[in-house]
């Protein structure tokens, strides 16, 4: 080809891709996001997995700050009816098939954990903190995010439920009893946390006779169902749809 022909040649040819370079890249990128899209959107991505440690954290955190500025933690005229047996948030409701997932043994009640959400949060509440009655100096010990619809990650605009990046309500213990040890409805169980003469997770039977009395060192136990978003009673903590659990004491 002479170079008069090479000129009109390229003349000839339009600027930018052509229809098939065009084609290609956007098989590339197809290619490319069928890859990344199962990774970055599966229920476990790390992400939310340290979005619950965090919230986990700021739960706890809250708690022990209310326990400072009150001596005492924070729970509703209801609860304190009960006594001051330990007693676990954020169980009414959760079902595992036929059976309950977590069951609060106290008494039977079933408690959201909106109950101590709105104590630390200060939110006005005429059901669970009327008149800010167990929050009187209305300090906000939590600053948790506020969901977009009831259901989803945050506060919930309407029942107050703080939820998960899975959508499930984290479960909160509380050591109401003062006695140095927390029993989580769930953990305390010992087809759950029995691990020979010890327990899983670094928990103890109180009694040490292997008992539904496994408990935390400390004022509180908090806990997520994790990206399966359940728990069965009847496996070991390190087992199963138990195994993937995340714990603020772990």
């Amino acid at each position: 080809m002479s170079s008069r022909d090479e000129n009109k040649f390229c003349q000839q040819r339009p600027p930018g891709m052509t229809l098939v370079e065009l084609l290609v890249v956007i098989a590339v990128v197809a290619v490319l996001l069928g890859l990344l899209l199962p990774v970055i959107g599966r229920p476990g991505h790390p992400s939310k997995i340290l979005i619950v440690r965090r919230d986990l954290g700021e739960i706890e955190n809250g708690i022990i700050a209310y326990r400072s500025t009150y001596s005492a933690l924070p729970v509703t005229t209801k609860i304190r009816q009960f006594g001051k047996s330990d007693f676990t948030f954020g169980t009414a409701g959760l079902r595992f098939d036929s059976t309950a997932m977590v069951t609060n043994p106290e008494a039977g009640y079933q408690a959201h954990n909106a109950e101590l959400i709105a104590i630390l949060m200060a939110r006005k509440d005429n059901v669970f903190n009327p008149e800010h009655v167990h929050n009187p100096q209305r300090k906000q010990f939590l600053n948790a995010k506020i969901a977009s619809v009831d259901g989803k990650w945050g506060v919930g605009r309407n029942d107050g439920v703080y939820r998960d990046p899975w959508g499930m309500p984290y479960i909160i213990s509380l050591d109401l009893n003062d006695g140095g040890h927390t029993q989580d409805a769930f953990y305390s169980l010992a087809k759950v946390s029995q691990m020979g003469t010890n327990g899983l997770n670094g928990l103890r039977s109180l009694s040490g006779s292997g008992a539904n009395d496994y408990a935390y060192r400390g004022p509180v136990m908090i806990w997520s169902f994790g990206p399966d978003r359940k728990a069965d009673p009847n496996l070991r903590a390190d087992e199963g749809v138990n195994a993937d659990n995340i714990l603020s004491w772990r």
